[in-house]
């Protein structure tokens, strides 16, 4: 017999509870309703059932079970249409999560196959906007609509809109190499900094997935902010769109895409008057995209000032698209990098037993940065708290890079695999990039020596 749900919030207990009245008593309240509750918040999202047969299930990225394990759904308080979730959370945590209203009922299989691609297309297709949210909602490769969590009323998820924003520019690249085209968002921040010694060209980074970053969680309130109170230097930002089956395909290890942004892409910006400095490139991207930046900075070992590689997908093992890491399989095996000193050998002997067949990539890259020559790209690695394999490898990558004289950095910032934890960490990356220290003259650098043909 299933046992009756309690809410805990008082406004949830109200006699008049889904009436009218108490619908709009509610309006000024934003979800979740929140009690503390040993040192944690319980949360209680409410929502109101649209159909008395709909289910209404959530996800709050990191923190809700998983969907292999179980189904998160809403319990119905009777004879009401008020729909109530609850969890308990850290006071200060934030992040992402989505609602789905749907006639469908959800699988009771055990087939993790089956449960994936039953939530995917719930997710596609049935995702909500939570009308009591406080928070901008976006959207997703796969889901439709995602929403923000905030319960820390200190973190900074806006900023005051400033006058004389940098106008975004939105144009199609198309790429010869790629046979294919691109939207590419583009500002420069240049009129913000009002220094007298302004710097003739301009650092450039590339952001892949990029209309995360110009549309969905825009980084430009936040850049101008800093760049207007002189915390960071000016600077011109490209933000390279994609879509589900582009980033599968571009980001998993593709030797053209990243011979594509070099080549093409960069020279292509030329034309708008943006005073790049190439010798100042850098590229950002997470997941998926983590690990495209990672592996176009192997191509072009001497090109990058600075990668950025939030939640890298390091276990990717098709290659196929990859000419450049496929001729190095067999040399990796049958000539086991005899220059390596002892020390750096012993790690490539560990790496051997710890990754799996399955992690190619992660083979390759040790074994692609351990033949380059030194260079002057500084990686900034991280992952979230609540990420397991991706953390580990994470950690395992910079110590790689670290024992082989690369500059590297890895940290963990606080949350998972979820935009929103990215948002906040790559915010303090970008503080890091744009200041003084990391754009000194000292660390430009001469273009990419290997040649291009060496790396088809």
């Amino acid at each position: 017999m299933e046992l009756k749900f309690h809410p805990t919030h008082p406004l949830l207990n109200q006699e008049n509870v889904g009436s009218s009245a108490w619908w709009e008593q509610i309006k000024p309240y934003s979800n979740p309703l929140i009690t503390h509750h040993n040192g944690n918040s319980r949360c209680s999202f409410i929502w109101k059932k649209k159909e008395n047969k709909n289910n209404i299930l959530i996800d709050i990225y990191s923190q809700t079970p998983s969907i292999y394990q179980q189904w998160n759904l809403f319990h119905q308080l009777e004879g009401t249409d008020v729909c109530v979730y609850e969890i308990d959370l850290p006071q200060d945590w934030f992040g992402s999560y989505v609602i789905v209203e749907t006639e469908d009922d959800p699988p009771m299989t055990n087939e993790a196959v089956l449960r994936r691609k039953w939530w995917m297309s719930q997710l596609q297709h049935f995702a909500q906007a939570d009308p009591l949210s406080a928070h901008p909602r976006y959207s997703g490769q796969i889901a439709c609509v995602i929403n923000q969590l905030h319960l820390n009323p200190h973190t900074p998820s806006k900023v005051e809109k400033l006058n004389n924003l940098p106008d975004v520019q939105s144009k199609t690249w198309f790429s010869h190499r790629l046979k294919t085209q691109y939207q590419i968002d583009f500002f420069s921040t240049a009129s913000l900094h009002h220094q007298q010694n302004q710097p003739h060209s301009l650092p450039v980074l590339l952001f892949l997935d990029g209309q995360i970053w110009s549309e969905q969680l825009p980084l430009l309130p936040f850049l101008a902010d800093r760049t207007a109170s002189q915390s960071i230097f000016p600077a011109t930002f490209v933000f390279i769109h994609s879509d589900a089956a582009k980033r599968q395909h571009d980001y998993g290890c593709h030797d053209d895409f990243s011979h594509a942004l070099v080549t093409e892409l960069l020279p292509w910006l030329q034309q708008f008057d943006l005073r790049i400095d190439t010798q100042q490139t850098s590229i950002i991207g997470q997941s998926l995209g983590g690990l495209c930046a990672i592996h176009s900075s192997l191509l072009y070992p001497n090109f990058f000032q600075h990668v950025v590689a939030q939640s890298g997908s390091y276990w990717w093992s098709d290659l196929k698209n990859s000419p450049f890491l496929q001729s190095r399989h067999h040399q990796y095996f049958v000539n086991p990098l005899t220059k390596a000193n002892e020390k750096s050998q012993k790690y490539v002997n560990f790496i051997s037993k710890q990754t799996s067949q399955q992690n190619l990539f992660f083979r390759h890259c040790l074994h692609s940065s351990m033949s380059m020559t030194w260079t002057p790209t500084q990686f900034h690695i991280s992952a979230g708290h609540c990420e397991t394999d991706m953390y580990e490898l994470s950690q395992q990558l910079d110590l790689h890079l670290k024992q082989n004289g690369s500059h590297s950095s890895f940290h963990r910032y606080y949350g998972g695999h979820d935009p929103v934890n990215w948002h906040q960490d790559l915010l303090q990356t970008l503080n890091n990039i744009l200041s003084s220290k990391h754009l000194s003259k000292d660390n430009k650098h001469e273009p990419a020596t290997r040649k291009l043909s060496e790396s088809i």
